[in-house]
């Protein structure tokens, strides 16, 4: 089986790959196909380095190995892009993980004062996703620090426990594939990207088997 998945990666490349991509699509081909407590992979790599080609392969042959796929990406912009070259609809994280039928309230610090009444989207349940391999895209985007724009909060605020809460790898058997630049800015008000660290995912979700693949050679086509 193992080699089956290896084939169906070289097949479906547009170019020779390079050798950081050799490696990657033998360790992908691994976790694919790993026992239930390999539940997370991080693939890193600057712009040009063939991370969406990656993406593009794995979104058309994991249906073919009959394993249920999620394409997700943390802005419109960004999920607009990734469609649009991979040929697969992807959805913001937003919008898969949050309810927006029922606007519900909370009261902050300020007690019964109005100043202090807000708005949040509460989380969904997963109903759709198990057994499935979600990836996410442009994953150093993504906030573990709380958020909220002074009136209405997403979740608990943080975007990235409430992803992790939602897809519950091991709960549903979720596995979950963080595709992004370490080399870009991380979000607003925080030191790391938090969804591209190990250290991070470790120490606030338990998550102890991560793999790490980092793509250093660019090779535009």
């Amino acid at each position: 089986m193992l080699n089956k998945v290896r084939n169906l990666f070289f097949q479906s490349f547009p170019y020779t790959p390079t050798k950081d991509q050799s490696v990657l699509i033998e360790k992908l081909s691994e976790f694919i196909l790993s026992a239930e407590q390999n539940k997370l992979f991080l693939v890193k790599g600057y712009a040009g380095t063939g991370k969406t080609t990656i993406v593009s392969i794995l979104v058309k042959i994991l249906p073919q190995l009959n394993l249920e796929t999620a394409l997700l990406a943390p802005t419109g912009r960004a999920a607009k892009v990734i469609s649009e070259k991979t040929g697969r609809r992807a959805s913001t994280i937003h919008r898969m993980i949050y309810s927006y039928a029922n606007l519900m309230s909370y009261s902050d610090e300020y007690g019964d004062d109005l100043s202090g009444y807000k708005f949040y989207f509460a989380l969904r349940k997963n109903t759709e996703l198990t057994d499935a391999i979600i990836i996410v895209d442009e994953a150093s985007m993504i906030s573990g620090s709380y958020n909220d724009n002074g009136y209405i909060r997403f979740g608990s605020g943080k975007l990235l426990n409430d992803l992790i809460k939602f897809i519950d790898p091991y709960g549903f058997n979720n596995k979950i594939i963080f595709i992004g630049d370490n080399a870009q800015l991380p979000p607003v008000r925080t030191n790391i990207s938090a969804a591209l660290s190990v250290n991070y995912l470790r120490e606030n979700f338990g998550i102890t088997d991560v793999t790490v693949t980092e793509l250093k050679e660019v090779f535009r086509q």
